[in-house]
């Protein structure tokens, strides 16, 4: 489906009291109408080294134990509280975490409470959202073992949620059952690949509910300035939560060079990777309306009289993507070829040739070649909306192509428009088929995607299906999809219904 996305950010002028503490007026500049799905640059501040500066709030006066650690209980933990949110979501002994606490009502006098092996050392950071309001907590390195934390307010007369965790040995398993070593604290991972019509990973059947978080590498940066860099950690944290395996995410833009792109996929990736999910990665973005291109590919763009936008034009399908194009793909593919999060390279976002078929044909086999001349680990795909746009052969051929792995297939409002021709297309070629892209913008909503997952997953035997415009964050950071998406900013009626069925849905399809 050929769309804009469009969102909204408020304005707001908000001063805040909590702790005792004044937090200072932060404006939240306003802006018009604009395309949802930006981009830009800044670093991304390790999860583990926020520093609290200029922060109040009162250091708790326990101290860490040297003591025999505890053996681990080797049960899991009870679910926690959905308000909480830790970060890393694997807490290790060696290193600092954040806990972060959401609730609607902006209590005061609030405060952590621990049981556990240790007392940690504790300090109140900062109120860093107020609708609702999110209050976030740096916690200083504790001895491994089982903890419980309670959010309390009011100098500890409410207690107001608890979540019970692990703390692990620091090079010991994480959540995931991968395991981080003490060096780098990235984890290890496991390759996912094709076998025949499905994905495997250690030699298991690998299938997936995932998430579309276009934006995600960019936030902090100038296009996405409304998105705070830290915002990416609390953005993952709730996608593990929900189960989901798999993000995709658009990874060029086209306002710094392709080194300085390529550092912000590696950030989402390592942050990815600890939180056990993989990342298809698209490389450029058919529309116009975003920066998610290379640098310089603006000029590739020209209206199509079919279509209100402009959109890749078949010069760059016929010579015109060797210029600014491939250069970016050889730098992210070769810099990223071992990392164990990347699930896919996608050529491009919903990328078509209606003009000159054979020039497309031709893009997809020679960028899919490069691509595998620099990385034989991770699977490619195309990011196409449907292969109707060609015709039966044209299709076939796009997709028994050596290096394109699997089929994607975009579909909303549940119209199985094309959904039979693409999975026949797969059986044919004899490879994965997936739902990329899915939303509805009415109705229930969450039974309405429910039974157009099991169209797909049982129906049609789909591997992986993945919403559209995920954002967990508020205000609106520009980042979510005010008509399909799935979040708190436009459709706070249905995202914790939708988040159930999620979650459902992803311990079913694994």
């Amino acid at each position: 489906m050929n769309r804009r996305r469009w969102s909204l950010i408020s304005c707001a002028m908000i001063v805040a009291s909590c702790a005792e503490v004044v937090v200072a007026e932060r404006p939240d500049a306003s802006r018009a109408d604009r395309v949802s799905v930006d981009g830009t640059t800044q670093d991304v501040a390790n999860d583990s080294t926020l520093s609290p500066t200029d922060a109040s709030g009162s250091m708790d006066s326990g101290a860490l134990v040297d003591a025999p650690t505890p053996p681990m209980d080797v049960t899991p933990p009870p679910p926690c509280d959905r308000r909480f949110t830790l970060s890393p979501a694997s807490v290790a002994d060696n290193a600092p975490f954040e806990v972060r606490f959401t609730d609607p009502t902006g209590w005061a006098f609030i405060g952590l409470d621990w049981s556990g092996p240790s007392t940690p050392s504790w300090m109140f950071v900062d109120v860093v959202t107020r609708d609702p309001f999110t209050w976030l907590f740096r916690v200083q390195p504790t001895a491994a073992g089982r903890y419980t934390v309670t959010f309390t307010a009011d100098n500890g007369a409410r207690r107001l949620g608890a979540c019970t965790f692990d703390v692990r040995r620091a090079g010991g398993p994480t959540d995931s059952g991968v395991v981080v070593p003490t060096d780098s604290g990235a984890p290890t991972g496991t390759f996912v690949t094709r076998s025949g019509t499905n994905f495997t990973a250690a030699g298991a059947r690998f299938r997936f509910i995932g998430m579309n978080s276009a934006g995600l590498p960019h936030y902090g940066a100038a296009p996405l300035m409304y998105a705070r860099s830290e915002q990416i950690v609390t953005e993952l944290d709730e996608m593990r939560r929900m189960g989901v395996r798999v993000v995709r995410v658009f990874a060029a833009a086209e306002d710094v060079d392709n080194n300085a792109v390529a550092a912000r996929l590696g950030r989402v990736l390592d942050l990815a990777l600890a939180r056990g999910i993989y990342v298809i990665a698209a490389l450029t973005d058919f529309y116009a309306t975003t920066p998610y291109h290379p640098q310089g590919d603006r000029r590739f763009y020209m209206r199509d009289p079919r279509f209100p936008l402009d959109l890749l034009s078949p010069e760059f399908f016929r010579t015109g993507y060797r210029t600014n194009y491939v250069p970016w793909v050889r730098t992210v593919v070769s810099r990223f070829a071992s990392h164990p999060a990347v699930f896919a390279w996608e050529l491009g976002n919903e990328i078509k040739c209606d003009d000159d078929h054979r020039a497309f044909i031709n893009f997809a086999s020679d960028v899919s070649n490069t691509i595998r001349s620099l990385d034989s680990r991770h699977m490619i795909t195309t990011g196409m909306i449907t292969a109707r746009w060609a015709n039966d052969a044209e299709a076939l051929e796009i997709y028994r192509l050596p290096n394109i792995d699997f089929v994607t297939y975009h579909n909303y409002n549940g119209t199985l428009e094309f959904a039979d021709f693409d999975h026949g297309i797969a059986r044919m070629a004899g490879k994965p088929f997936i739902v990329e892209e899915a939303g509805f913008e009415s109705g229930d909503r969450p039974a309405r995607a429910d039974a157009d997952i099991r169209a797909h997953m049982d129906s049609r035997t789909a591997s992986g299906y993945m919403q559209w415009g995920f954002t967990v964050i508020t205000p609106d950071n520009g980042n979510g999809d005010r008509q399909f998406g799935m979040d708190r900013l436009f459709h706070a009626s249905d995202y914790d219904r939708l988040f159930t069925m999620y979650s459902a849905a992803a311990a079913r399809y694994r």
